[in-house]
């Protein structure tokens, strides 16, 4: 994704990421969005269980995904998130 692409998390907007990753699978099965790189400094937030949202064009009113954080996988300097949406 690009630069514009906006993500909020819990209500904060995310200005530092390295990679997003959306598949919609269809046939009845869960929308998911995958967000690495995440600041390490960010490990002390709460993010199981809250909101992800991601806007495509950061001037956009719809969200391209809107999801759930299910996963949270910390590595040596970042964080990655794994958040689901079962709306199909």
């Amino acid at each position: 994704m690009s630069r514009a692409t906006r993500v909020i998390i819990n209500n904060k907007e995310i200005k530092t990421w390295d990679a997003i990753g959306i598949v919609f699978p269809g046939n009845n099965q869960v929308n998911t969005c995958s967000i690495s790189g995440l600041p390490r400094s960010m490990e002390s937030a709460r993010f199981f269980n809250t909101e992800v949202v991601v806007y495509l064009n950061y001037n956009d009113n719809i969200p391209i995904f809107r999801g759930i954080v299910k996963e949270i996988k910390p590595s040596s300097g970042t964080i990655s998130i794994n958040s689901y949406d079962a709306r199909n």
